[in-house]
């Protein structure tokens, strides 16, 4: 499904108030649902945008019936592979003796959708504990598993992502079965404690099978992580903010698992991303949570959501001028693994279908885009800069 150029003036924060609210009125008039299914195509919100539109007293036209129908169909069948993958690679680290865990995505079939594969999969993400990572990628390797990326070792890989200030805290191998389903095996997401959380993990049943899930209190702050780490940016980030809307009213009567998102939220440095999901949808007259603590920066970054999702993309390499952490971490690649750290950036961005871009060239982007910036964009950037801060 392609996204007409109409489908553009639909802002990301109108379709998330329309999928997370039952009584919210579709963004855009039903002549014009194609461009609104086609928008939420973009966001891989399609599954959850046709059963809202099922709902709508309007009747759908019959071409565009048939054509959400395919769409639906085709969705549903790479979802349900990348499901296989994932499952099947759990079943590998469970016969190594690995301990592991499923979240984000998946978390939310198991606990929000109860089983049901409604929504879109671009890959499985895994829990391990850093001890593990290599006995871990060894292990899916050994099973057919390769690396996305090509060309570098998974050695290098590893390395690189821990030095990279892209990795915003996050160390990870993302691998792919011979059905081409991509598996993200994680060891570091933040300042979250992996064993903790493995430990707390609790069995779904998925696809008639039983896997290890991360319990929702975990879920909900790895949501919350996601969102930060890729800037509040709605293209990205709206099916966290979803997620975040199932999450909150979930454990809306559960003392216990709203104790677990406090506490954890408070050690890892969660709080300002966590309770600005909860401003977004509060603003959007979406019901988040009563039960969180305000943080300082919470508002700004849900303002930067707004903002960016209103049209404006703010330049979010900025955010490097707050702290020396990203300059420091790059230098300390370089320095210990030198070529083979530049290596590893190259091919990752090759693989991911970045350009990679000379160092003057992007010190150019980078003073361009400053010049361009106004003092309350600033402010949104500190915000969002101190936050990511975070996360190390």
């Amino acid at each position: 499904m392609h996204e007409p150029a109409s489908s553009s003036r639909i802002p990301p924060a109108a379709i998330l108030r329309w999928l997370a609210d039952p009584e919210a009125a579709a963004p855009a008039p039903p002549e014009a649902w194609t461009a609104l299914l086609s928008r939420c195509h973009t966001f891989r919100l399609l599954p959850q945008a046709a059963l809202r539109l099922a709902d709508e007293p309007k009747p759908i036209p019959p071409l565009l019936t048939s054509q959400l129908s395919r769409c639906r169909v085709a969705s549903f069948s790479r979802s349900a592979a990348v499901l296989r993958g994932g499952l099947r690679a759990l079943d590998v680290l469970s016969t190594a003796a690995i301990p592991a865990a499923g979240f984000k995505g998946i978390a939310a079939i198991a606990w929000l959708q109860h089983g049901r594969a409604e929504r879109t999969m671009a890959d499985i993400d895994l829990l391990v504990e850093a001890r593990d990572a290599e006995a871990a990628g060894l292990a899916l390797t050994a099973a057919g598993f390769t690396t996305k990326v090509q060309g570098v070792s998974a050695a290098s890989l590893r390395t690189f992502t821990s030095t990279s200030p892209g990795s915003a805290g996050n160390e990870s191998l993302t691998l792919r079965d011979d059905a081409g389903a991509e598996i993200d095996l994680h060891w570091k997401v933040g300042r979250m404690e992996l064993d903790q959380v493995i430990g707390a993990a609790r069995p779904a049943r998925l696809l008639n099978r039983e896997v290890p899930i991360v319990r929702p209190a975990h879920a909900l702050l790895f949501s919350a992580l996601h969102a930060l780490r890729n800037d509040f940016l709605p293209e990205v980030v709206l099916r966290d903010l979803l997620d975040a809307a199932g999450w909150f009213s979930l454990l809306a009567e559960d003392p216990q698992e709203q104790q677990i998102v406090r506490r954890t939220a408070a050690f890892t440095g969660l709080e300002a991303p966590l309770a600005a999901m909860a401003c977004i949808l509060n603003d959007l007259e979406v019901q988040g949570s009563q039960w969180l603590a305000p943080a300082w920066s919470a508002r700004a970054l849900a303002d930067l959501f707004h903002t960016q999702s209103d049209g404006l993309m703010l330049n979010r390499d900025l955010t490097y001028l707050f702290s020396l952490r990203p300059l420091l971490q790059i230098l300390g690649g370089l320095s210990s693994h030198g070529p083979a750290y530049l290596a590893a950036m190259r091919a990752t961005e090759a693989a991911y279908g970045q350009t990679s871009l000379p160092l003057r060239t992007r010190l150019r982007k980078l003073l361009g885009a400053a010049s361009r910036t106004s003092l309350r964009q600033w402010s949104l950037l500190r915000a969002l800069a101190t936050a990511k801060d975070q996360l190390n």
